[in-house]
């Protein structure tokens, strides 16, 4: 295979830089700290002027978002609620000597006769968007 002139120029450029590297290292040790230390601290400037500035223009403070995430936290509370429900600690059996056997017995199939409450199932909650715009098919 034959490389291309371009792979050599890469490789000869990252052996310059390596050899500059270790140059840097044994010679003057003391300028190659001061370099990271600029980079580092450029870093972090840009950082903080992305994040306090240009981080507020983000669209993440729109009503949307925020009904979303309140539509999270809500979905997950009722997420909670129902793993807890689901998890009750047995009731012990308490014997009482004027219940026979029979007459529990009856009880309970008395009770699964009768119709349990329903409870809503969904987890879900509407956000309202921008209901009232449509698509204009005919532009494509």
């Amino acid at each position: 295979m034959r490389r291309s002139f371009v792979t050599y120029v890469v490789y000869a450029v990252i052996t310059l830089g390596v050899v500059g590297f270790l140059y840097t290292i044994l010679f003057e040790p003391g300028s190659l700290l001061r370099s990271i230390g600029t980079i580092f601290f450029f870093l972090i400037i840009f950082y903080l002027v992305y994040r306090f500035v240009l981080g507020r223009r983000q669209p993440s403070s729109s009503p949307y978002d925020r009904k979303y995430a309140q539509a999270v936290k809500q979905s997950k509370s009722r997420l909670r609620e129902r793993e807890k429900a689901k998890v009750k600690p047995k009731k012990r059996m308490v014997k009482n000597p004027k219940i026979t056997p029979i007459q529990g017995k009856a009880k309970n199939l008395g009770q699964s006769f009768t119709k349990e409450r329903k409870r809503s199932s969904s987890h879900l909650t509407v956000i309202e968007g921008k209901k009232g715009k449509k698509k204009n098919r005919a532009l494509f």
